[in-house]
């Protein structure tokens, strides 16, 4: 696990050098290299989170990647999380609960 942990930080270094020195030599502004780079770290976050949750969920069967997902996308009210989106609230199918939860299972992380 630390070998894991010390690879990511590598990476993530070497990454943030690479455009801190792209960056410096095109002579971009001190707020805009902190702005880009606050922004590559977030992205980097994000990017992690999901290589985690791929691995995690991969280890699983189909059908217990389908009880993780019910329990992860449901909120305190015992709503689905997707039903509370406007667009997706009115759906009056019967199989309304799987199709939410099917999206919920394809969703991706996009950072912009």
């Amino acid at each position: 696990a630390m070998a894991h942990l010390r690879r990511n930080v590598r990476e993530r270094s070497a990454i943030c050098q690479e455009v801190k020195d792209y960056l410096r030599d095109n002579h971009c502004p001190h707020d805009l290299e902190s702005s880009l780079m606050e922004w590559i770290n977030f992205n980097e976050d994000c990017k992690q989170r999901e290589r985690t949750r791929n691995a995690v969920w991969n280890r699983f069967p189909t059908i217990l990647r389908r009880q993780l997902a019910t329990h992860l996308q449901e909120t305190g009210s015992g709503e689905s999380l997707l039903g509370t989106v406007e667009v997706l609230r009115d759906l009056t199918h019967r199989d309304r609960f799987n199709f939410l939860l099917d999206l919920f299972m394809r969703m991706e992380s996009e950072t912009f």
